[in-house]
């Protein structure tokens, strides 16, 4: 929990429309929804490719007796599996993407408002 508080916290003394008096008005100003929104994704990304991991290993295991005596596996057979597990990951995948583009946005924000503030630009 303290990486997202670090990141509203470096969200809020960047932002150029906070002018500082005393140093600390940065702390009344408003949190992120960008930032919420991408730890929200990043949790679920993280804890779904745990899950997924755990449900594509189930598949692969069932669908490969380790105690069977086939030695050679069929070609549809090890198509169908690897196309299973993909299915199981695919969303994961895709919240990831999302997940790291929100974070994109957010360094990118961050950064263009340092510059401003360090070119003197309000």
């Amino acid at each position: 929990m303290e990486a997202i508080q670090i990141a509203q916290q470096i969200w809020k003394a960047s932002n150029p429309e906070i002018h500082l008096t005393n140093g600390t008005e940065w702390k009344n100003s408003p949190s992120s929804s960008i930032i919420k929104i991408w730890w929200v994704l990043l949790l679920i990304s993280g804890f779904g490719a745990l899950t997924a991991g755990f449900i594509a290993g189930l598949v692969v295991a069932l669908t490969y007796n380790v105690d069977s005596d086939v030695e050679v596996e069929s070609l549809s057979e090890s198509i169908r599996t690897s196309l299973l597990v993909n299915i199981i990951r695919m969303p994961i995948l895709i919240i990831s993407i999302i997940s790291t583009i929100y974070f994109i946005h957010m360094i990118r924000q961050i950064s263009t408002w340092q510059y401003q503030k360090s070119i003197g630009f309000v």
